[in-house]
């Protein structure tokens, strides 16, 4: 893959070998630019990496709350 996530929402980017910094919405909630195989850019929250992620019956129309 193009990242790794922890399990506290920390990303880290395997193309340039470096922890990702996150923008912190107006909202306060923690959200990441990441790019695809196609280097499209895409906005994504932390709690709903980490929950896909780590959750094995995550699926996209559940409630995540950080």
């Amino acid at each position: 893959g193009l990242y790794k996530i922890s399990n506290t929402g920390m990303i880290f980017s395997m193309r340039n070998n470096m922890v990702l910094k996150p923008d912190i919405t107006e909202n306060l909630y923690i959200r990441y630019a990441l790019y695809n195989n196609d280097k499209k850019r895409k906005n994504y929250y932390a709690h709903t990496l980490v929950a896909s992620t780590f959750l094995k019956d995550y699926k996209k129309d559940m409630i995540t709350k950080n």
